[in-house]
């Protein structure tokens, strides 16, 4: 008997074992720094930008910058998006950017963008306790999941020169069998965005 209750106990530990892994992996997103460049000649700090996302979605746009915003803020920095003074409908060109960064008095652009877009598709085979313990196959399982990988672009523009202040490109990793949580993956991206810019001494 104890030993069957000792089984049971194994068996149930191996399959929340299996639902915790699927669980972790179930709309999990990573972002990578691939490249990052920065202007040497420009030695001060961000005090002020105007974000810009461009997304297909609004919704996804007015999240990924309100995020940039508030993040911006915890460093110090007056952040305006985008979407507050410009809607889908208006064509966000270099002029019109310029006029209103003017008006707002806001010296600083950053302007992210989606330049490439992979899809993978993969499945993974797993055994439950008894087809291991007798040597069956009969209990295999096997779990489809996408892989997604965003490589996005990352622009920081000084509004008086034109010039390109600095410029990140990364990659991010959706691996995501569900509704994907746009919320928490914008938030993880901008995380490593802003992190990046204080290590290169552009915010506080």
């Amino acid at each position: 008997m104890e030993g069957d209750k000792t089984m049971n106990r194994t068996t149930r530990l191996f399959h929340c074992s299996i639902l915790l892994i699927a669980i972790l992996m179930t709309s999990c997103a990573t972002t990578t720094l691939t490249s990052v460049w920065k202007d040497k000649s420009y030695t001060g700090q961000v005090h002020d930008v105007f974000v810009i996302g461009i997304a297909k979605k609004q919704s996804n746009r007015r999240i990924f910058e309100d995020e940039f915003v508030k993040q911006f803020k915890a460093h110090g920095v007056k952040a305006t998006p985008s979407y507050a003074v410009f809607s889908s409908s208006n064509r966000l060109d270099r002029e019109a950017i310029t006029s209103k960064m003017k008006e707002l008095g806001m010296k600083t652009v950053l302007i992210t963008s989606v330049v490439d877009k992979q899809r993978h598709v993969y499945t993974d085979t797993w055994y439950d306790y008894y087809s291991h313990a007798y040597g069956a196959y009969g209990g295999a399982h096997t779990r489809t999941y996408t892989e997604d990988v965003y490589y996005l672009e990352t622009k920081l523009f000084d509004r008086g020169s034109g010039k390109l202040i600095w410029t990140a490109l990364s990659e991010t990793f959706l691996v995501d069998d569900a509704a994907p949580d746009y919320d928490q993956e914008i938030k993880s991206f901008i995380n490593v965005m802003v992190k990046k810019m204080k290590e290169d001494n552009l915010l506080q």
